[in-house]
C-alpha cells in the first residue's frame, strides 16, 4: 500500500518515472503514427502503369492480412 501511493504520488509530479526519455519520445512517435492510419492517401499514385499496379495492390485494405496468412502458412509448412 505505501509504495503503491508513493509511486502515484511520484507519477502525479513527475509523470512516467520507469521509462527513459527515448522510451517517452518513441511511444509519442508510435501514438502519432497510429493516429495516421490513412497514410495511403498521401501518396500520389505513380504514373507508370506497373508502378499504378503495385501501389494499388499494396495500398489495398486486404493487402496487410494477405501477406500475413503468407508468412504464417509458410511457417506452417517449414516447421
Amino acid at each position: 500500500g505505501m509504495v503503491f501511493q508513493y509511486y502515484t504520488r511520484l507519477v502525479a509530479e513527475k509523470g512516467d518515472i520507469l521509462t527513459s526519455k527515448k522510451a517517452k519520445e518513441w511511444i509519442r512517435l508510435f501514438k502519432f503514427s497510429e493516429a495516421r492510419n490513412d497514410y495511403w492517401k498521401t501518396i500520389p499514385v505513380p504514373a507508370n502503369k506497373l508502378r499504378a499496379l503495385a501501389y494499388r495492390l499494396a495500398s489495398h485494405r486486404c493487402f496487410d492480412r494477405w501477406i500475413m496468412a503468407v508468412i504464417l502458412s509458410n511457417m506452417a509448412v517449414m516447421a
